[in-house]
């Protein structure tokens, strides 16, 4: 019959595994009262049980007596084996005072445990920091300040993007390095690599014109170290078809004197006709591009399997048009394009670009009729050259979590497209992952290594995001965050360990610790004040029996150790089962019944946080505290009057 309350406790437990209140939000929320008392009657049902093996331990403890030759232990024995039910109570209440206890300990530890797990998911890292968008530094030079930040041992940019999945799915779009990022090999840059720590770049050019000698303006894209993409400008000097040789700052304005993150590579190269002017033919030459650093070093070409390609918009219908003639598609006169390009060539670069279509009478008649200023190169307009693979680019590869899956309809191995505002970049499933931590849970996420992907949506011509936020890993988040904190134009800082404290000083959770610390005292004290009580009525009624010892030759210091033979055994029978109980009650339990505040299961899940030390400390401290007062009690309740008890009751 004691089985019946522990197994049905345990099949409760798994039928309501859901939720612990019901009919959250609804104004009638209610708590299963089944799953209030399931502690309280699995260690009532399990306290139970504890009582069936106490004859056997006694009988133990007889055998153990008669085989010594001392008659302390022999008479322990006998008294524990023979009366058993007597003692019945008192272990009963001490386990459960004990058990209770460690339930409480372990309760703390789990409860402080899903704080920092909580914090620890919210926040992504040890300290996480998010650029200022007034006044804070540009993103180019963000990582080198966050590495000179002390106590530093990682920094990691996020960026953030929303792309369309074929189906109508909507997803964010995550790129990072390291964690959940892809693991695949050393991700390939297209470009022109930078060696050393330039902190200019050299342009050995040459251009020629038919027309004005106004030579174009170019930007130059270059992508870093940690996969954040920045452009850089130069003026060209006049197109005369003579070689000059430009420099090019890479310094980046307001970035209080913090350098890029290197290595660097340019990428892209953009190439801005001067506005309003006739159209004329450019035949532009990088014949060398080149890093000033402690010496001038220069890059002859682009390296081994990579190729120029034409990454303006409308590319086809550009160059059919400024360079042909031939309206095509989207083409508006004074619309640049690229004529061609020329592979394989000695230099870096070499191409001819048509600043706009000559004027004619056919491209007249299909707008209508346009005058001469109409031809003019349009402010603004460009064409891009974009460096990249001799074939086809390869998927980006991504990791996907199981909302986005479920949503796009893809499988781990699956081949999408991700619609960015229009810009198409095509990417593999790789593998899937979990809820990420820093992320959240309310969106589907895809994952992809940031370099990769700046790589991919500079092919693309998409725009390049700004990270979001960084990672920051630190051996001492305290100090980091307050150096961080000193400089405003590093951002807002946030740490898992002040959101942590934050968790744990809401007033729910910190009223609840505090009456599992009251509980975790107090419960020991109830064992040990139970427990001397029972002593002192257990040896009142044994007085005769210890007289009668007395009488024939048994000292007092053996009675004493009798005492503490006895009630020590019994202590140390409840106490450590009590401790045991205590701890796998509350990993069985508590991850059932703890709730976050909308009253369900809380994620991340509860971790299981054995406090071994802590409990084993208690159970100590609670054995000791009773040794002491069956020690004193031993020595003081040892000394019998013989005469008055043994000639109790003769005048009756």
């Amino acid at each position: 019959l004691q089985l019946v309350p522990k197994a049905e406790a345990k099949q409760s437990m798994k039928d309501f595994k859901s939720s612990l209140i019901s009919d959250v939000g609804t104004g009638s929320a209610s708590a299963d009262p089944v799953l209030v008392l399931v502690p309280a009657l699995v260690a009532g049902a399990a306290a139970l049980l504890l009582l069936r093996l106490l004859p056997l331990t006694s009988l133990l403890l007889d055998r153990f007596g008669r085989r010594s030759r001392g008659l302390v232990p022999a008479l322990a024995g006998w008294q524990l084996s023979r009366r058993a039910a007597r003692n019945a109570g008192p272990v009963v209440l001490m386990c459960l005072a004990v058990s209770v206890s460690a339930f409480a300990t372990t309760a703390l530890a789990c409860l402080g445990g899903l704080a920092s797990a909580q914090a620890a998911f919210t926040v992504g890292a040890d300290v996480r920091i998010s650029p200022s968008a007034d006044g804070g530094y540009p993103s180019s030079v963000l990582g080198a300040a966050y590495r000179a930040l002390p106590a530093v041992t990682a920094v990691t940019p996020v960026t953030q993007s929303t792309v369309n999945l074929p189906g109508g799915a909507t997803e964010n779009l995550v790129g990072t390095i390291g964690g959940p990022a892809p693991r695949t090999e050393a991700p390939a840059v297209f470009g022109i690599p930078l060696p050393g720590r330039p902190t200019a770049l050299l342009l050995d050019e040459r251009v020629r014109s038919d027309g004005s000698r106004a030579a174009p303006s170019l930007e130059l894209t270059v992508q870093d170290a940690s996969g954040v993409v920045s452009a850089v400008a130069a003026h060209l000097p006049a197109a005369d078809g003579a070689r000059h040789t430009v420099v090019v700052p890479l310094d980046v304005a307001l970035s209080g004197g913090h350098p890029r993150t290197y290595p660097l590579t340019v990428t892209a190269v953009k190439v801005l006709p001067q506005p309003n002017m006739r159209p004329a033919r450019l035949d532009l030459e990088l014949i060398r591009l080149g890093a000033r650093g402690t010496a001038d070093t220069w890059v002859a070409g682009l390296p081994g399997g990579q190729v120029w390609a034409d990454g303006s918009d409308h590319a086809a219908d550009s160059t059919a048009g400024a360079c042909a003639g031939k309206l095509s598609g989207r083409y508006d006169p004074g619309t640049p394009g690229v004529c061609s390009i020329v592979p394989g060539a000695s230099e870096v670069l070499r191409t001819t670009i048509s600043t706009g279509s000559r004027p004619s009478r056919a491209i007249s008649d299909a707008f209508g009729g346009l005058a001469d200023s109409d031809y003019d190169t349009q402010p603004g307009s460009q064409v891009r050259l974009v460096a990249g693979p001799a074939g086809n680019p390869a998927p980006l590869p991504v990791r996907a979590d199981a909302s986005t899956l479920r949503d796009a309809h893809l499988s781990v191995g699956s081949t999408t497209t991700l619609d960015l505002g229009g810009r198409r970049v095509t990417a593999k499933i790789v593998d899937r992952v979990d809820s990420l931590p820093g992320l959240g849970r309310g969106q589907g996420q895809l994952i992809a290594d940031q370099r990769r992907l700046a790589t991919a949506l500079t092919l693309a011509g998409a725009d390049q995001r700004d990270p979001a936020f960084w990672w920051i890993g630190s051996t001492d988040s305290a100090r980091t965050a307050a150096a961080a904190e000193a400089q405003p134009a590093l951002g807002r800082v946030t740490t898992t360990a002040r959101t942590a404290a934050s968790l744990q000083a809401d007033p729910f959770r910190s009223g609840l610790r505090r009456v599992l610390e009251l509980v975790r005292y107090v419960a020991p004290g109830f064992a040990v004040i139970a427990f001397t009580v029972h002593a002192v009525v257990s040896t009142r009624q044994r007085r005769k029996e210890f007289a009668l010892l007395r009488a024939i030759g048994v000292r007092a210091k053996s009675l004493s150790a009798l005492l503490g033979a006895e009630q020590l055994s019994l202590a140390l029978f409840a106490v450590v089962p009590g401790a045991l109980m205590g701890m796998a009650l509350a990993a069985a339990v508590l991850p059932l019944v703890t709730v976050d505040d909308s009253g369900q299961a809380p994620y991340p899940p509860l971790p299981q946080v054995i406090p071994w030390g802590t409990v084993a400390l208690t159970a100590v401290a609670t054995a000791l505290a009773i040794s002491a007062v069956v020690l004193a009690l031993a020595r003081l309740l040892a000394r019998v009057d013989l005469v008055r008890v043994l000639r109790a009751g003769e005048d009756r």
